[in-house]
């Protein structure tokens, strides 16, 4: 009895063997990168997509606090690339609303109104965050609602595709997308922004973490350990075995020699 022969996989799910994905990885995915350059296609699923907006969210979120909070001695060193002025960041925060979106929108940004939109950012999050009180933020815009793909990118304009998505975009001027942006932001993360139990300064908190540095945390646990009673004690017995150690080295090289 001949044994019937085991069909051939899709040429997609072979792609992804070759790749080490899996065929279920293949099959959920949204967006397919072909292989290039020596690289193995790649799968990219919802939920990575997810995870990638996630990231961004956050990304802004923590360089938005350390503008807030940045003074002489610290200034804001996270998230903002070499070249890229105060005001090129402000405007790639409020690019999801830009006419264009995912591209900073044309218009300069003056520095007045760079400090007048980060203060209503740190008034905001002071009342929100820190005194617990309910904000109300002004928003203003429009609604644009197209097709996914958009009918630009259709090979007839009369011949739309049969699998497309309504796809809909908040426009905003710069102020307004400002606002828009901080409130999605605060809606999403603030139950993870905290105040640093040793200097007060807000930071997106990561599992239990209570300081917003290793430094504060170095700082609160060294002041733990001098206010205990048998602290002076501890020290000097430290103090004392050092110095037998460094005698007894002492005592090796001179007998080497």
């Amino acid at each position: 009895m001949m044994r019937a022969k085991k069909p051939e996989s899709p040429p997609l799910y072979q792609a992804a063997r070759t790749a080490g994905e899996s065929e279920r990885r293949a099959r959920d995915a949204v967006v397919i990168h072909p292989a290039q350059n020596g690289q193995p296609v790649k799968f990219e699923t919802l939920d990575d997509v997810r995870r990638q907006l996630a990231l961004m969210d956050l990304i802004d979120l923590d360089w938005l606090l350390e503008e807030i909070q940045a003074t002489p001695t610290r200034p804001v060193t996270i998230n903002r690339p070499n070249g890229m002025t105060q005001g090129d960041r402000l405007k790639k925060f409020c690019c999801e609303y830009a006419p264009v979106p995912g591209h900073p929108a044309p218009e300069e940004v003056s520095q007045q109104q760079i400090d007048d939109l980060l203060g209503k950012a740190k008034a905001y999050i002071q009342r929100f965050i820190i005194d617990y009180e309910p904000i109300e933020i002004p928003i203003a815009g429009r609604q644009r609602i197209d097709w996914h793909p958009s009918k630009k990118t259709w090979l007839s304009p009369d011949n739309p595709p049969k699998t497309r998505f309504v796809d809909a975009n908040t426009i905003a001027p710069l102020p307004a997308a400002f606002c828009i942006r901080l409130a999605e932001l605060l809606i999403r993360y603030g139950h993870l922004i905290r105040a640093c139990t040793n200097c007060r300064r807000l930071f997106i908190k990561k599992k239990r973490q209570e300081y917003c540095s290793k430094t504060c945390s170095q700082t609160v646990r060294n002041a733990k350990a001098r206010s205990a009673p048998d602290w002076q004690e501890r020290q000097h017995s430290y103090y004392e075995e050092r110095k037998k150690q460094k005698a007894l080295q002492a005592a090796g090289a001179v007998q080497n020699k």
